[in-house]
This record gives structure tokens, sequence and C-alpha cells, in this order.
């Protein structure tokens, strides 16, 4: 097997077996050499504790924090009269139950993202893009995202949804950020504090969504400054 059909995980290998035909017997037979090298967890594995810790080298009661109120104001705001609208069908539709599974979870979570999403791609930048259960593989996890936001091609935000582990990610009800500022070879990142969403409490509701939408304008603000930078100086040495 050369370096190349290398199987490094689990997702890998559920991958190859996918697309292995069947024999007579109805059997997927895989002739394999298995070598372990490095230790990888699915994206969905990682809890904030072992983030804090593994990826950043820090305590997660220690980490910095930051303040999703300090991001400038979204421009335009958001409309309640969609978030209300959404919310209110899906709560009738599933009997106002939210924490029985995780894909119930992810069916309030849609609307938050999908909303936020939609407003910066009206309002700021039409390149961004949502993606669910895409795939990625890291230098430290791999698998399928829950939530994928890109602008201008580049990933911006990573969205991870669990019913009951707030350890990990959102429920719905808490949510948390990981605002990542570092290089790749010295990663820093600042941690919001628990964010409650009480999903029948649509003010709350519009918050958190604003957050999300004002955290994707201002990576939008940052990728056109780059771009900005870029061309600026391309043009400086064009001239003659």
């Amino acid at each position: 097997m050369t370096q190349k059909d290398a199987i490094k995980n689990e997702y890998q290998l559920m991958n190859l077996l996918a697309q292995t035909k069947p024999n007579e017997s109805n059997e997927r037979v895989l002739n394999l050499k298995i070598r372990i090298t490095e230790k990888k967890k699915a994206f969905g594995d990682w809890s904030f504790k072992e983030i804090a810790r593994e990826i950043y080298k820090n305590d997660l009661r220690t980490m910095r924090r930051f303040n999703i109120e300090d991001l400038p104001q979204l421009d335009p705001p958001i409309g309640e009269e969609e978030i209300d609208k959404q919310l209110k069908d899906k709560a009738l539709i599933f009997k106002n139950c939210v924490n029985t599974n995780g894909a119930t979870v992810r069916e309030y979570i849609s609307i938050f993202i999908t909303i936020a999403v939609k407003h910066i791609q009206k309002h700021k930048d039409p390149t961004t893009t949502l993606s669910v259960e895409s795939e990625l593989e890291g230098t430290r996890g791999y698998g399928n995202l829950d939530y994928e936001i890109d602008i201008n091609d580049v990933l911006v935000l990573v969205i991870e949804a669990k019913n009951l582990d707030i350890e990990k990610l959102t429920t719905g009800h808490i949510w948390r950020f990981i605002q990542w500022f570092g290089t790749l070879q010295f990663p820093k990142a600042g941690i919001s504090p628990e964010i409650e969403c009480n999903l029948c409490d649509y003010q709350k509701a519009k918050k958190v969504v604003s957050y999300i939408a004002q955290l994707l304008q201002a990576q939008a603000y940052a990728l056109r400054n780059r771009n900005d930078e870029n061309e600026g100086q391309g043009n400086k040495r064009n001239k003659p």
C-alpha cells in the first residue's frame, strides 16, 4: 500500500468499504495491512475541554474570553417576523419537543443558521455558502461537519450540534463560540460565555441568530479588507 492509498482513520475506512462491491455471498472483502501511526478523532467527539487543552494548550477555565457583544452591530438588523414564523412552525410540528434526539435538535438549529447565512448573502457577501454534513480531513480530526459556512471559498464558521452534551457544542438551548485568532503554528483562541436560548422565547432566539450573523459579517469585512490589500499591493508592483 502506497502513502497515497493509506487509510489513516475510521472515516476513510468506511468510505472504502462503501465503495467496495459485495461478492456473490453479499460480503465486502478488504485486503488491508493495518499500521496505526497517529491518533485522530471525529470532529463531533471533541469537547470544549479537549479543544482547549490539546489544540490551544490552555485550560477551559482560564482561556481568554471573548464577548460577541463587542462585535460591530449587524447592519441592517434581521427582522423578527421570519424567525418567529419558522420557530413557531417547527415547535408546532414537534409539539415543543426539542432535546429528543440529535436530528430534532438540528431541525431547530438549522433555522438559526439558515436565516443568518441568507442575511449575509443578501446584505454583505453573496458568496456566503452553507454546507451540511460536509467532509473535512484535518490534522487532528476527520469526518463530517454538521454545518460549515464559507465566504469567498474560505471556511469561516463551523457549528457542531449535540442534543445533550453541552460541553461539546450547542444544544440549541445553550450556545458557545470559539474565536480563533492565532496562526497555524501557534494557535490561540477565545471562548464565549454560555449563551442561553429558550427556543420558545423568540427574543432570545433572535439574539442568537444576530450573533451568528455578526460573526459572519465580521469575517466578510475581514476577507474584503484582505482582498483589497492584496489588490492594492498587486497594482503597486505592476506600475511602470
